[in-house]
């Protein structure tokens, strides 16, 4: 009968039977065909009113160690199941089993044969031929699990009376395999890949070995000991259901690829989802027509990665990659290693010597890997050899079919702002009374929502100052975000013509538009510092305030707003958000237009920063000696480090750095100075860009 195969009795205590057995029964217990049973010492009117299927074992205890619990939970199991099962596994609260494999693996098996299977072992470093086994015996390790055939069952059970009056040691799996080896003839399975079926984790790690643990041990295993915290139960059960989904998209995608291929055939056009999941996998499915069309790769080593990228060619590998390298390497070793045990031969991953990645969009990831690769030959029992190999090895994550597609919603400012274009309406006294009335109810509607400090210093600019309230206003006034600005206002630099005295208007003709709107300025008389600027100005706010440390030449929609309230959080971190810079005007196009040719991600620049002014303050805030241009933003970005405050920097796209020209002041420090020049050359343009301005020179000059 199909759901009376196995039999699984877990060795548990009273005190686990609210933990760690629920765990186990929540989990792995409900993926076995047949039954499993807890066993336990006591009485069963104690009391245990939960839904886990227990057996008092009368007489016994729950003392380390178990010898008599095991022994007796083997006869438990002779008297009432013998004759409907054919197979019986001991096993502890702390294991996991994977119900389906253990199922596979010993329906190839012949259960009318005496067999004691699992990890063999052979006792702690120091018990070693102290444990009365002769050198061609061993027995099978509790932990991972131990199974017994019904025939094995079958000749121990009736001499466990003897086998518990002569006592060796106090290791009940050693005493169990002791009396399987004297009364049923057998030992514990000698089997190299045993180590990996039967997997225990051999550190003295409490918790469990999720840590450590690769997907691919997870996928060859059909037993992992110990999780000894329920939690760590949960966790591997969770990333075991993640991997059983993996496996089934997989299985989709060589469907797609089968109906792609026959629908051809057939002389038929495929559907648009086989076509696109469908292909084969190969590097040649996009071929460019010309240079620009053309997709680059990354090349990366085992530590850094170097990319096309000019504003940051030569990084380290960041940690999501990283991982999933070594998710792509470890199915990669399945791969190599599949007909290992046919060539005698195993191969062991060491490194990446070195490699090559891009993303596909049509397609998926791609990679062209050298592997660093140790080839264990398996010739002879007790005689292996290593010989260090390279191994080239050309992979595809495919992408399979879209789950979902999102679409962003049209904002409701959006649509005025066309309705207005429509009517050719113009700003008058009236427009402004109706804009005033429409802040008031969106400030109603997000009162709920914590107040941003934007603060901006300023030195002069106007045409800048102009577009950067231009962009606040749609973002924040016509939205009624609940946001305060302050401008810090310094004179403009010398031999420039003073534009105080406007800038001033500008904001007070905001402050009549939007009269419940806080728009403040602070007047500065000294020489233009940005690090002093936003000292000054996060001074005026409270130590719980949030702050947003802003630049003139920056553009903003009002989702960045909520990154910046999600992103912060008092005490603990602080938002550092990746602005996308845009080239020179020649090339600039709208705002929010990502691509190469429009501009670049700002990832050395940390100039716009959300935080709050105690954490602010908890570092001592900006370096007061350093002036001009750059230095003192990485140098707040360093002391939140040191602080132990944590980080968050990402890419937002919901804020945009306009181009506008860097004058770099020979005065500057020569650190400063130089950053300055480096910032201004990535300014001109993309590569590609200053490829073709190249190209066309070369070709003119040709021509003359």
């Amino acid at each position: 009968r199909k759901g009376n195969h196995v039999y699984v009795g877990v060795m548990t205590a009273e005190k686990y039977l609210n933990t760690r057995a629920v765990a186990a029964f929540e989990t792995w217990v409900r993926s076995i065909r047949g039954r499993v049973e807890f066993f336990t010492g006591g009485h069963a009117g104690n009391r245990h009113g939960g839904v886990v299927p227990t057996v008092f074992l009368r007489g016994v205890t729950d003392v380390y160690p178990p010898q008599k619990k095991s022994f007796l939970m083997l006869k438990y199991m002779h008297d009432h199941y013998l004759d409907e099962y054919e197979w019986f596994v001991r096993a502890d609260d702390d294991v996991y089993i994977q119900g389906g494999k253990l199922e596979q693996f010993l329906r190839g098996v012949n259960s009318s044969q005496p067999l004691y299977i699992g990890q063999p072992g052979f006792g702690k470093q120091g018990e070693f031929g102290q444990l009365g086994f002769a050198a061609d015996e061993n027995f099978c390790m509790g932990g991972p699990g131990m199974i017994m055939s019904r025939e094995t069952l079958r000749r121990v059970v009736p001499n466990i009376s003897w086998c518990l009056k002569n006592l060796y040691s106090a290791h009940e799996d050693v005493e169990v395999g002791r009396c399987i080896g004297r009364f049923a003839q057998v030992s514990c399975t000698w089997s190299y890949e045993a180590k990996d079926i039967f997997y225990h984790d051999k550190t003295d790690n409490v918790e469990g070995f999720m840590k450590t643990m690769g997907m691919s041990k997870l996928r060859k295993a059909i037993t992992l000991h110990p999780n000894k915290n329920p939690s760590h139960q949960y966790r591997l059960h969770k990333n075991l259901l993640a991997l059983q989904t993996q496996d089934f998209r997989h299985r989709t995608l060589v469907l797609h690829r089968e109906i792609r291929r026959v629908t051809y055939l057939l002389g038929e056009q495929p559907s648009r989802l086989y076509e696109a999941t469908g292909r084969s996998p190969s590097l040649l499915n996009f071929v460019p027509k010309d240079i620009n069309s053309v997709m680059p790769w990354d090349f990366i080593t085992n530590r850094q990665m170097f990319t096309a990228d000019i504003s940051l060619p030569a990084k380290a590998i960041p940690m999501a990659l990283s991982t999933g390298l070594g998710h792509v390497v470890e199915q990669a070793m399945e791969l190599i290693n599949k007909n290992a045990r046919r060539d005698r031969r195993t191969a062991y991953y060491r490194e990446i010597y070195y490699g090559y990645r891009r993303v596909n969009p049509m397609c998926g990831t791609e990679c062209v890997l050298d592997l660093l690769l140790d080839l264990v030959s398996h010739e002879y029992i007790g005689e292996n050899s290593t010989l260090e190999v390279r191994k080239h090895a050309y992979l595809q994550q495919s992408f399979s079919q879209i789950v979902f597609e999102e679409h962003e919603i049209d904002r409701e400012d959006d649509g005025d702002d066309d309705t207005k274009r429509g009517l050719g309406q113009n700003i008058n006294e009236t427009h402004h009374v109706h804009e005033a009335d429409k802040f008031k109810r969106r400030t109603e509607r997000s009162r709920q929502k914590e107040t941003i400090h934007a603060i901006v210093p300023v030195a002069g600019r106007l045409q800048a100052f102009r577009r950067f309230m231009k962009s606040y206003e749609r973002s924040c006034l016509k939205t009624g975000e609940n946001v305060r600005l302050l401008v810090i206002l310094f004179k403009g630099a010398y031999k420039q013509p003073d534009q105080t005295a406007a800038i001033w208007k500008l904001v007070i003709s905001y402050s009549m538009k939007y009269p419940d709107a806080y728009l403040k300025i602070l007047p500065a008389d000294r020489k233009f510092s940005k690090g002093l600027a936003l000292g000054f100005g996060a001074s005026v706010f409270t130590n719980t305030s949030l702050l947003f440390f802003c630049d003139v030449d920056l553009v903003f929609r009002p989702e960045f707003l909520e990154r910046c309230r999600w992103n912060t959080i008092h005490g603990h971190q602080a938002y550092f958000p990746v602005a996308f810079s845009q080239y020179d005007p020649e090339s600039m196009m709208h705002h929010y237009v990502f691509s190469k040719d429009a501009g670049y991600w700002r990832y050395y620049g940390f100039g716009m920063v959300c935080l709050y002014q105690s954490d602010f303050l908890r570092t001592d805030g900006f370096d007061p000696t350093i002036e001009g241009w750059g230095l003192e933003d990485v140098d707040l970005y360093e002391k939140f480090v040191k602080k132990d405050i944590r980080v968050m920097r990402v890419v937002d796209p919901g804020m945009v750095h306009v181009f506008h020209t860097i004058h770099c002041d020979p005065a500057l420090s020569e650190k400063q100075y130089r950053m300055c020049l480096g910032a201004r050359a990535n300014t001109y343009g993309s590569a590609a860009r200053l490829g073709r301005v190249w190209r066309k020179m070369r070709q003119k000059r040709n021509t003359t």
